[in-house]
């Protein structure tokens, strides 16, 4: 995904709010990334696209940072994967979002760390995580009717697309366009929770 203007203030505006997250960690990148970082020594003054080696905070444990290597922050990254999933329904993400996206990110960071009893949201559930953003954003936008320039079908498409056991009974007539809107979002803040329980530790 190529970040627009619009797209880097969003996600300027969601790291401002989330000053307290897990997410804030750093994950190993490339250096063709965008928002990669090169990790320079400390006596370094950093350019726009370089951070010191004592600024780093890995995510993966056990990953020992040296210089020269490139980290993203995980936020960005995660918040570049939820606005590429957005957008991939067909809906364009505006600045005007920043905040509704960013509580959707606390509510359902704080919803798979209570569940699993976990300070970190796993790797593995990643892509559940965006998901259930995706979802929990979209649903908060249809019940304050705000719900607009949305794609159903190219939405309903995409999903199916990546999990070929999903239907919405697109163009069967059997589901009337706001059922199927229903069933997605509902898809996307359910799926995938069946995983919590690879991760979950037990609470002493």
């Amino acid at each position: 995904m190529s970040l627009t203007d619009i797209h880097k203030t969003v996600i300027t505006n969601i790291k401002a709010m989330l000053y307290n997250s897990s997410l804030l960690s750093y994950q190993i990148s490339v250096p063709t990334q965008e928002l990669s970082l090169e990790v320079v020594a400390d006596d370094v003054i950093p350019t726009s696209t370089q951070i010191r080696f004592s600024d780093v905070t890995p995510f993966t444990p056990g990953y020992i940072v040296e210089v020269g290597d490139y980290v993203i922050l995980r936020l960005d990254a995660f918040l570049i994967d939820v606005i590429s999933r957005l957008e991939s329904f067909g809906y364009t993400v505006t600045d005007a979002d920043s905040w509704m996206i960013g509580f959707a990110v606390q509510k359902i960071e704080s919803s798979i760390k209570n569940e699993c009893n976990v300070t970190l949201i796993p790797d593995g559930l990643n892509h559940t995580a965006v998901d259930m953003v995706c979802g929990k954003f979209l649903f908060t936008l249809k019940n304050t009717s705000n719900l607009e320039g949305f794609n159903l079908d190219a939405a309903l498409k995409s999903v199916q697309a990546g999990d070929t056991t999903v239907t919405f009974a697109i163009g069967q007539g059997s589901m009337t366009p706001e059922q199927r809107l229903n069933a997605l979002l509902s898809y996307l803040m359910t799926n995938g929770r069946g995983e919590f329980t690879c991760y979950r530790k037990v609470k002493w």
